[in-house]
C-alpha cells in the first residue's frame, strides 16, 4: 500500500488570496527596486564615462592649441633668423641705408613715391644684378620708373618682360637690371 502525502491548508480562501497578492506585490516591488538600482548604476557609469571623455577632449584641445602655437613660433623664428642673416650679410657687404649713395637710398631716390610700390627686391652682389617686383598705378608710371633707374649712375640695362605692358592700369611688374 502506498502512502500518499496530503497537504492540508487550513487557511481560509480569503487569506490565501491575500497571501498570493502580497507575494506578487513583494516580487514586483523587489523587481522594480532592482531595475531602479540597475538604471541608477548604468546612469552613473554613463555619466562617469562622459566626464572622462570630456576631460580627455579638453586635454587634446589644449595639446592641439599648444602645437599650433609652437608651429607659429617656429615659423616666426625662421623668419627672424632669415632677416637676421640678411642684415648680417648686408652689414658685412657694406650695404646699409645710412647714406644717400647706398643701394637702398638709390632705389628710394629713383622711385616715384605714390605711383610705384615695390614688393620684393632680390640683390646679387657677386654678379651685381638686381631683380625687383612691385605694382605700378599706370603703364606710364612703370616706364618713367624704368627711365629714372637707367638715368641714375647706379643702374644700367634695366629691362622687364613685355607682359608688364599688357595692362594700362594696376600693373604687377618685374624689373631686372645691372648695378654699377
Amino acid at each position: 500500500m502506498k502512502k500518499s502525502i496530503r497537504s492540508f491548508n487550513l487557511l481560509p480562501e480569503e487569506y490565501k488570496k491575500q497571501l498570493i497578492s502580497l507575494t506578487i506585490y513583494r516580487t514586483l516591488q523587489t523587481t522594480l527596486i532592482g531595475v531602479i538600482v540597475l538604471l541608477l548604476l548604468g546612469y552613473s557609469i554613463l555619466w562617469a564615462s562622459q566626464w572622462i571623455i570630456s576631460v580627455h577632449n579638453e586635454g587634446l584641445q589644449q595639446i592641439t592649441t599648444l602645437q599650433e602655437q609652437s608651429d607659429q613660433n617656429n615659423k616666426l623664428n625662421a623668419i627672424i633668423q632669415t632677416l637676421n642673416e640678411k642684415i648680417i650679410f648686408l652689414s658685412h657687404s657694406g650695404l646699409n641705408a645710412t647714406g644717400s649713395n647706398t643701394f637702398i637710398g638709390v632705389i628710394i631716390e629713383n622711385m616715384p613715391p605714390s605711383n610705384i610700390g615695390l614688393t620684393n627686391i632680390d640683390l646679387d652682389i657677386i654678379e651685381k644684378k638686381i631683380h625687383m617686383q612691385g605694382n605700378a598705378l599706370t603703364r606710364d608710371d612703370l616706364l618713367t620708373f624704368q627711365s629714372q633707374l637707367e638715368a641714375s649712375e647706379n643702374f644700367y640695362n634695366v629691362t622687364f618682360p613685355l607682359e608688364n605692358l599688357t595692362k594700362a592700369k594696376d600693373i604687377s611688374f618685374t624689373l631686372q637690371g645691372q648695378l654699377e
